[in-house]
């Protein structure tokens, strides 16, 4: 008689290191508040996709060792926002048809500061709209809010603290003016931001919300021209800029821009989609030109101070439709945070991933690629917070749940065990839909183990409800629930 083999638990690869919900465009940041934290922003890509306009209910991450990643919670859904159209409703899943996409953050004058860019006008018109009703690509604002903490209560910013008539969101961009990334150094705020081959930079005013003068276009994909652009510093420039500064071995100070770039058509052996290129200054907007340049862009004579010395290409295509990804310095290693689509297989639904990588002598990257092993643990062992367990038994339901004494984030701990490949449950809490949780298979269910996610705060004492369920009819997939630790976190 044949023997069989015995089941074995599965162990997921470390990346992508997020994993229950799709997250995308990761901005990694190291306050120096908190040298010991790394924290990630990303975007979010919901489930069912629906293309790029159905990105919402964005979250923050943080890891003190590189390998726990912890769910803080969701600081920004599009709904919180006043100045943005609404036209349209998803038929399958009741959200609203505007969208976000790449976010930043920034810290100054003792404030976190959230940027993302939504076009004020939605993509789907209205069924009676007129033929100049605006386009929405034409429309990009880069919102705006702030906290005093680098991962919650983030908040509109009134005209008092900003300026009379500030409508919520960084005036005057237009036109592909998306993935802002905002950086300060020594004490002067810079903006970097453009996408479909149309990239933008200049400075912003200590007020954090306004442009300080009129930003130069360095590259422009429009009415013909190449991409790569006006200067042509930045060849094959696609969106989603991000920028770092490193001293080199002989202590010269190195700005880096990196950049997905086109690659068209693809080199032999290649995977699918745009690769990271870089290029290089000796200030927070490149180098500084010899004589300015007045030249001729889309929109309008502009004079240019600066422009980049570009390096070429550091990291290959992952197989995704976008690419995006920030570098940051984490105990004395440098990492490079980006997304790809092979945890779902499709490109959008994105997942984040990191990469440890190192520079030569005179501060040029030393090309790397995709891995699923990531990235060693640096930095200490992570205990998790304990909450009170709630046992399931029969429908996926939990009344009388307690939220403390006080309005409380909760993480919710899922103890759970399934055979299949990522199943999810959409998880609705106090009435509130936070949409859907991937579950990563185990190996049987006789193997169990855990899904984090991080909620709003919670009403006090015993009257919370929260609620599972498998939603729409393409979500397949059998998951056996067997408990719910709430853990407050405020």
């Amino acid at each position: 008689m044949e023997k069989t083999s015995p089941k074995k638990a599965y162990i997921p690869p470390k990346n992508p290191v997020i994993k229950t919900i799709f997250t995308a465009d990761p901005e990694a940041k190291v306050w120096e508040s908190e040298p010991d934290k790394l924290y990630l922003y990303p975007s979010r890509d919901r489930y069912p996709s629906a293309g790029c306009d159905h990105m919402d209910q964005y979250h923050v991450f943080s890891t003190i060792n590189m390998v726990d990643f912890v769910d803080e919670g969701e600081i920004l859904r599009r709904s919180d926002l006043p100045w943005t159209e609404v036209t349209d409703i998803h038929p399958e899943t009741g959200s609203e048809l505007t969208f976000m996409w790449a976010p930043d953050a920034a810290y100054k004058n003792g404030y976190y500061y959230y940027y993302w860019p939504t076009p004020r006008f939605a993509r789907h018109h209205k069924k009676d709209a007129p033929k100049d009703y605006p386009s929405w690509n034409n429309t990009w604002e880069t919102g705006v809010v702030r906290s005093r903490f680098p991962h919650k209560d983030f908040e509109q910013i009134s005209e008092q603290d900003a300026y009379p008539g500030f409508k919520g969101y960084i005036e005057g961009i237009g036109y592909a003016g998306i993935d802002a990334s905002v950086r300060v150094y020594d004490g002067q705020a810079y903006i970097y931001l453009g996408g479909g081959g149309n990239y933008y930079q200049g400075k912003l005013k200590d007020n954090m919300v306004e442009t300080d003068g009129e930003l130069t276009k360095l590259t422009e994909n429009k009415n013909g021209v190449p991409a790569g652009g006006i200067s042509h510093a930045l060849p094959d420039y696609h969106e989603g800029p991000s920028v770092f500064r490193r001293k080199n071995d002989s202590g010269e100070m190195i700005y880096y821009l990196i950049f997905p770039g086109y690659e068209h058509p693809p080199r032999e052996n290649m995977l699918y989609g745009d690769s990271f290129r870089y290029a290089t200054g000796s200030t927070p907007l490149g180098n500084l030109l010899p004589e300015p340049v007045t030249e001729e862009t889309d929109r309008g004579t502009q004079t240019r101070y600066h422009e980049w010395d570009y390096k070429g290409s550091f990291f290959d295509p992952t197989g995704c439709d976008t690419s995006h990804g920030s570098v940051v310095e984490f105990r004395n290693k440098y990492y490079f945070v980006y997304h790809t689509q092979d945890l779902s297989g499709h490109g959008t639904q994105r997942s984040v991933c990191i990469e440890e990588f190192e520079f030569n002598p005179d501060g040029s990257i030393k090309p790397f690629a995709k891995s699923l092993d990531g990235v060693k643990q640096n930095g200490p062992d992570y205990t998790r917070p304990q909450g009170t367990v709630y046992n399931i038994s029969g429908k996926y339901i939990l009344d009388n749940v307690d939220g403390g004494e006080k309005n409380s984030r909760a993480t919710l701990v899922f103890n759970y065990s399934t055979s299949d490949d990522l199943p999810k449950l959409e998880l609705i809490v106090n009435g509130l839909n936070y949409s859907y949780i991937n579950f990563i298979k185990t190996g049987g269910e006789e193997f169990f183990a855990e899904a984090e996610f991080t909620v709003k705060a919670l009403n006090p004492g015993k009257n919370n409800r929260i609620e599972l369920r498998q939603g729409v009819a393409e979500n397949t997939g059998k998951i056996i629930l067997n408990s719910i630790e709430v853990i407050l976190l405020d």
